[in-house]
């Protein structure tokens, strides 16, 4: 499993940023799933620099908006990731929707 890019650092990121590189939702929170069992492979999630880092976790969760709930499956538990990823591939595909990408924003 790969990642595009990824940082750590001393604190928990409650955001969820899109990666369109990512090939699995990751979360270093386990209290972000609502539903999760324990890992038990020996896949790492690999950071540009080469680094390897297991996940412990495997889960699923909501995102409400005022509109609908989005749902992330197969989500991976990495305790040593501080931001959360959401794999456009995933999202699209799980929630039956399309995203749209603009130079300032997307919808």
């Amino acid at each position: 499993m790969t990642v595009n890019c990824v940082g750590s650092s001393d604190t928990q990121d409650n955001k969820w940023l899109i990666d369109s590189a990512a090939f699995h939702n990751i979360t270093g929170d386990l209290q972000n799933l609502s539903i999760n069992s324990e890992y038990d492979d020996t896949d790492e999630v690999l950071l540009g620099d080469g680094t390897g880092l297991a996940v412990t976790h495997i889960g699923s969760l909501a995102l409400p908006t005022p509109t609908k709930t989005f749902h992330l499956h197969d989500t991976l538990c990495v305790s040593h990731i501080h931001k959360n990823l959401i794999s456009v591939h995933h999202f699209t595909k799980h929630n039956n929707v399309f995203l749209e990408f603009h130079p300032f924003f997307f919808l």
